[in-house]
């Protein structure tokens, strides 16, 4: 017959081996991310291609780190911890999705012990952190290592929860300090923490019951009792340092995001816009939590129809009426209905980073809540229905298996570069940055026909009226529009289509009309297709603006031969070797300069920049026949 103190020791044996569990369940679902590559999505900005990262852990790092915005926001442990990174592995790209897989799985356990910690439901826990684990929806943060600042920010968050509910068990300043170090710690992994004090406040209502003990979770004796109830102004107070950790983290990003041109002014995306795709938003991602289907690295921003703007209010005001009511009987339904609201807040789009409608990344902490309500709710329906263990087992069993395997599935398509955005175009239909995207990778992989298929259509999309709303996607920015015209334009050169080549090109130099690359290429294009008055206009305007561009005098050097300016065409050739005395293509306008001297009869001359050509290339036999024949020409 078991002793008094056996169901004591049977708590965390239980504890251990769902503890175990949670970390093979994360591991067997993304353990293929050690194979993955980095993505041309953002993974150069923040790792692959970045000066600073690629160091490794350098002082000059460090400070970097610490005083830069970097990509978009201040975030300085999210950057340093890929600098440790690349201290330990280099670039290789599997243990850095490693690394983010490990993260991911601390979190996921610590959000197990937390919630047993403060509900004594083992079981209900482990189901919110399991469905936490290999949830669709997270697996972009984890199989992104861009998205490192997710899974980082994650174990801070689980990390200041824990450390809360320490601090309201016991006490004191020194748990109130661990407290407040958590949740700075998690800011600078990602600001979006910013209103996990409300979070916070959400837990005095439940589990923890401090308002209303009658609304405690905790009734099955695994904790400590917890202080009488506490008044909500004393509980505001309370958290007066983290509320204003919180604004100053925001007022931080903020001004960095409109530094970095991250943030949108109400003028690209007004108000209106912004509010209907929040309200939308909120309930899309409901409804992927549920459905997970059709889920993509990127989700177009568009105009939204105001009857599912309408639908939307609905569902939300309909939810929280619902979650209000049923408060006292089930008080998880309420927080964990607000945690999801507050959570979501701050990535909802009311202020506007980037150009997406929503992201999956951005339900990583806010889906706890839903999950939270989830469980306990359907755990007390299926008490009430006198349904036996088993069965109620069974059932969280095969939910867990059906997400586990979606997960995985939609894991594989963060393999590569060319599998996520070829995912993206099959998932969402007019995905113009998708196209564009996929046109990129396919291009740098040598694919220009398949490449300029997909920059046709990316610019055909944000070309063509919604045909819900009667209106396009929106002004796109100048440069998106510019970089695909650009990829339009140099693509049909290679297949000399040159006259098609020449509109793209032209509109290009219309919307970067200071940027003289855009003239240039303009010039190359009408030149090829017997246009040298105008390639040479285009040619001086791409000088007027980048007179230092070695390259530019080189290629407008051609221009003037063709149009036999033979003077000009020297001109040109000597001040780009001036400029560019490193320049790859040096060896090319010395040759292309004696020539030049040989043809208006200046041998001597031709003659030096011949001897130039071979003291830079010795193997360059072009150059070593003609100075051969240039000699034997003068001994005649």
């Amino acid at each position: 017959m078991p002793g008094p103190g056996s169901a004591g020791r049977r708590v965390p044996t239980a504890t251990f081996w769902l503890s175990l569990g949670l970390v093979a369940l994360t591991v067997a679902v993304f353990a293929p991310v050690r194979h993955f590559s980095f993505v041309s999505w953002d993974d150069p900005l923040y790792l692959a291609e970045n000066p600073v990262v690629t160091q490794g852990l350098t002082p000059a790092g460090v400070a970097w780190a610490l005083t830069s915005p970097g990509q978009f926001y201040w975030h300085p442990l999210t950057w340093l911890s890929h600098m440790v990174d690349v201290q330990a592995f280099g670039l290789d790209a599997g243990a850095h999705h490693v690394v983010n897989l490990v993260l991911h799985a601390v979190g996921t356990l610590l959000l197990f012990l937390v919630l047993r910690r403060m509900t004594g439901h083992a079981g209900r826990s482990a189901l919110v952190a399991a469905l936490f684990a290999v949830h669709p929806l997270h697996v972009e943060s984890v199989a992104w290592v861009a998205e490192r600042k997710d899974v980082l920010s994650g174990v801070f968050w689980m990390l200041t929860l824990g450390a809360y509910v320490g601090y309201v068990r016991t006490p004191n300043r020194a748990r109130y300090a661990t407290l407040v170090a958590c949740f700075a710690l998690g800011l600078m992994s990602k600001p979006t923490l910013v209103t996990l004090p409300l979070v916070l406040l959400l837990l005095d209502v439940w589990p923890l019951g401090r308002i209303h003990p009658a609304w405690a979770a905790d009734r099955q004796g695994l904790s400590p009792p917890l202080q009488p109830p506490t008044a909500l102004p004393r509980l505001l107070v309370e958290k007066v340092p983290l509320f204003a950790l919180a604004m100053a983290a925001s007022a931080i990003t903020f001004l960095t995001g409109f530094e970095t041109g991250a943030v949108q002014d109400l003028q690209t995306v007004p108000v209106t816009e912004r509010l209907s795709n929040a309200v939308v938003s909120s309930v899309t991602y409901i409804r992927m939590a549920v459905w997970p289907n059709g889920l993509a690295a990127f989700y177009p921003f568009r105009p939204i129809p105001g009857g599912q703007v309408l639908a939307s209010l609905l569902v939300l005001a309909g939810v929280s009426y619902a979650a209000v009511r049923l408060r006292r009987r089930q008080p998880y339904l309420m927080v964990g209905w607000l945690w999801y609201l507050a959570a979501l807040l701050p990535v909802i789009g009311l202020v506007q980073a980037g150009s997406q409608s929503m992201a999956d990344r951005f339900t990583y902490l806010p889906l706890i809540g839903l999950l939270i309500a989830f469980a306990w709710g359907t755990g007390d329906l299926l008490a009430s229905l006198r349904v036996h263990r088993f069965v109620a087992y069974g059932l969280a069993l095969a939910v867990l298996a059906a997400a586990a395997g979606a997960a995985r599935v939609q894991a594989g398509y963060w393999r590569d570069s060319e599998t996520l955005w070829r995912r993206a175009v099959d998932a969402v239909p007019n995905n113009d940055l998708a196209h564009a995207n996929l046109g990129l990778v396919l291009r740098d992989a040598g694919r220009p026909e398949q490449a300029l298929a997909h920059f046709l259509e990316a610019l055909r999309i944000i070309e063509t009226p919604d045909s819900r709303t009667g209106t396009g996607r929106g002004t796109p920015p100048p440069e998106y529009a510019a970089l695909l015209h650009e990829q339009i334009g140099l693509l049909l050169g290679r297949q000399a289509r040159w006259k098609e080549a020449i509109v793209h090109l032209r509109d290009v130099a219309r919307l970067r009309p200071g940027a003289g690359d855009a003239h240039h290429a303009l010039a190359q294009a009408l030149a090829s297709d017997g246009e040298l008055d105008e390639a040479i206009r285009e040619s001086r305007e791409a000088i007027r603006l980048e007179p230092g561009r070695a390259e530019f005098h080189g290629d407008f050097a051609s221009v003037l031969y063709r149009a036999q300016d033979l003077a000009g065409a020297m001109e040109q050739l000597r001040e780009a070797i001036r400029l560019g005395p490193t320049h790859a293509s040096m060896v090319k306008w010395h040759y292309n300069l004696a020539a030049m001297l040989n043809e208006s009869g200046r041998t001597a001359d031709a003659i030096r920049e011949l001897e130039t050509v071979l003291a830079i290339d010795p193997g360059h036999a072009q150059a070593r026949a003609a100075l051969q024949g240039l000699r034997r020409r003068q001994l005649e």
